[in-house]
């Protein structure tokens, strides 16, 4: 019984195996870059790149505006008008 405790392989945890792909995500994406920037047009295109991310960054932290939640007399008015 005590030597199956000791050959159990442990497994990390999911939180470094994220911290792992996201470092070697991290690594393969500036290869990319410093592949990308002497082509022709390259700096021109990162830039573009980069200015797209920031404006989608800008529009997924934006705060959405929710409708007022309706009680239940509001609820059963727009209901019977919808018919």
């Amino acid at each position: 019984m005590g030597g199956e405790l000791e050959n159990r392989i442990e497994i990390p945890e999911f939180g470094t195996i994220r911290r792992v792909r996201d470092i070697v995500v991290l690594f393969i994406h500036v290869v990319v870059t410093l592949v990308r920037l002497p082509m022709p047009g390259g700096l021109r295109s990162l830039v573009a790149e980069s200015v797209l991310v920031r404006h989608q960054l800008l529009i997924l932290n934006r705060g959405r505006k929710r409708a007022p939640n309706l009680r239940l007399k509001r609820t059963v008015c727009a209901h019977s008008e919808a018919d």
